[in-house]
């Protein structure tokens, strides 16, 4: 049984995230599934929410339960959905389009200008459970670790921009080798790409 409330990390008005165990587990809705949550990555942009820097200072809100990047096993579903059952193990897409808008209705959810994002306009994955649109729930294929599910979202991010051209016999440039970088030398490699070269600032 899902208890009314769970633990969290939740953002604070001043510089650091705050623990709290009494936060209110999100409401399904009849399109939703309710995730029980089993692994989360921080992502950078977790790091500016942490340093509260004015990056996303003003766009998350005080208490906001943050994180974007997890995986976890789906316990409940919306009386609408018909795609996930309870058991299945997902990783979470954390841009939720609003499909209808022009975009999203002619098949580029992705630049939708009313989107609203996991761990930032909404409760994210940094705690115990986590409310996502059915469609943003992706199934996890069998063989793939916990660990690797939850950065299912950011490899797909560097899958999209590795590919956006042809990289058959091309030399490609690399800059910065942070986790993005990192996989974005894998997909240049295994998508053809003749050289790779990768380059990192000197700190």
């Amino acid at each position: 049984m899902v208890p009314e409330t769970m633990k969290a990390l939740v953002k604070s008005s001043e510089k650091g995230m705050q623990f709290r165990d009494d936060v209110p587990i999100p409401a399904i809705g009849p399109r939703d599934v309710l995730v029980k949550v089993i692994t989360a990555s921080i992502c950078g942009s977790d790091l500016h929410i942490y340093k509260n820097d004015s990056v996303f200072r003003d766009r998350v809100l005080d208490g906001r339960v943050t994180g974007h990047e997890f995986c976890g096993e789906i316990i409940d579903v919306g009386s609408q959905v018909t795609t996930l059952a309870k058991g299945d193990i997902i990783s979470a897409e954390s841009h939720v389009a609003c499909g209808s808008c022009h975009y999203c209705l002619n098949g580029a959810p992705h630049i939708c200008q009313e989107v609203s994002a996991v761990g930032f306009d909404r409760p994210g994955g940094f705690a115990q459970y986590s409310v996502l649109p059915a469609e943003n729930a992706v199934p996890v294929p069998g063989g793939i670790s916990y660990d690797v599910a939850a950065c299912l979202e950011p490899f797909g991010n560097a899958v999209y921009t590795a590919r956006c051209v042809d990289l058959v016999n091309k030399v490609v440039w690399v800059t910065g080798c942070g986790p993005q970088g990192l996989m974005a030398i894998a997909v240049a490699k295994a998508a053809g790409a003749r050289i790779v070269i990768a380059t990192e600032m000197k700190k």
